[in-house]
């Protein structure tokens, strides 16, 4: 397995991750402009759908398969949850999203202050609670850059700089952030370029996954005949136990589809409204159920073919062991995405709360 690439290939990596971004920024500012001229009025559907997808953060991305890897079925619940809220729950979306659209709250510290006769010390307790919460969970995607970064960099000129990368990228979001967010004096007015640029990220981190999940396959069918596929599942290849433990994941994982500010604020401040509600309904599980199995086949192929590699990291180790440059680079892309997303929304979220 190789250990490096050229070092033209990791500045070809962040070239890339460069033209993403501003290939984000242009998809922002023309749903800015476009919502500008044609007046208010909510998300397409789809859009609002995949937006709700900013639940799979690059921790996610990364992460499942490495708990999948260590634990088995637990890494299930994580996308059990947040199907079952839009689902089963639904019901109570529907009452949630109503009450946003009449109180016009701007975060969820809004909401349940006005639950309770607009008490602004209850709104300021959940504000700080929801920032202090918040905080390590940003610092969570950007050390999952980190990582990924370092992996893709060993042994390159640019290994080392992993912290001013990962400064860089910081400075980037914030600036998206403040752009298509944090600057807007109405906190209840609707972002959607913003969210127009979630939904695309939301695609990207997933055909990333499919990828990189099908190539996993594709190793695992010409792998040979002595190589006993089957013990690289693991605990995979047992049934579920559904025990306390597991119950007890699935109920957080629940609820946080509800709760976590970025979740409030693209399910019932951006959207929420009926015919949007509907769509998502059926194509946000959808959307888990296609990463979770996309878990398979990596668990699998990265225990035959990449058994020393960091199971957080086997989604990018993978394509990166066997000198797939191209899926490394999409699978680095999608691993950037999944974290700009959550990091994007997370600070427009908490500003809103901030602000008030």
């Amino acid at each position: 397995m190789p250990s490096q690439m050229p070092a033209m290939f990791s500045l070809t990596i962040l070239g890339l991750v460069a033209a993403y971004m501003g290939v984000l920024f242009l998809v922002a500012w023309r749903g800015e402009r476009r919502g500008a001229l044609l007046g208010k009025g909510g998300l397409g559907p789809s859009v609002y759908a995949l937006s709700l997808a900013i639940y799979c953060t690059s921790w996610t991305y990364y992460g499942a398969v490495g708990t999948a890897s260590r634990q088995g079925w637990e890494y299930l619940p994580i996308y059990i949850g947040p199907a079952l809220g839009v689902t089963l729950l639904f019901p109570l979306w529907r009452r949630i999203a109503a009450a946003a659209r009449r109180e016009r709250v701007g975060s969820i510290a809004d909401f349940i202050s006005s639950r309770y006769g607009k008490s602004q010390t209850l709104g300021a307790a959940v504000a700080l609670v929801a920032i202090l919460g918040s905080l390590p969970y940003i610092a969570l995607q950007l050390k999952a850059l980190s990582m990924a970064g370092a992996l893709i960099t060993a042994g390159t000129p640019v290994a080392g700089s992993e912290s001013v990368t990962v400064l860089v990228l910081a400075a980037v979001l914030a600036f998206f952030a403040i752009a298509f967010g944090a600057r807007r004096p109405d906190l209840t007015e609707h972002n959607r370029g913003l969210i127009q640029a979630i939904g695309l990220e939301s695609v990207v981190k997933l055909a990333a996954l499919i990828a990189v999940a099908v190539f996993a396959l594709v190793l695992l069918l010409g792998a040979p005949s002595d190589v006993a596929v089957a013990d690289g599942l693991g605990a995979l290849a047992d049934w579920p136990t559904l025990d306390a433990r597991f119950l007890a994941i699935t109920l957080l994982s629940t609820l946080a589809v509800f709760c976590l500010p970025r979740q409030f604020h693209v399910a019932f401040v951006e959207g929420g409204e009926p015919a949007q509600a509907r769509r998502a309904r059926w194509l946000f599980p959808l959307y888990l159920a296609i990463t979770s199995l996309a878990v398979l086949p990596l668990v699998a192929a990265g225990a035959v073919f990449a058994p020393g590699s960091d199971p957080d990291l086997l989604v990018l180790a993978l394509p990166f062991g066997q000198g797939s440059g191209v899926l490394t680079a999409i699978v680095f892309v999608g691993g950037f995405s999944a974290a700009t997303a959550m990091v994007i929304v997370e600070a427009v979220a908490l500003s809103a709360m901030v602000s008030n």
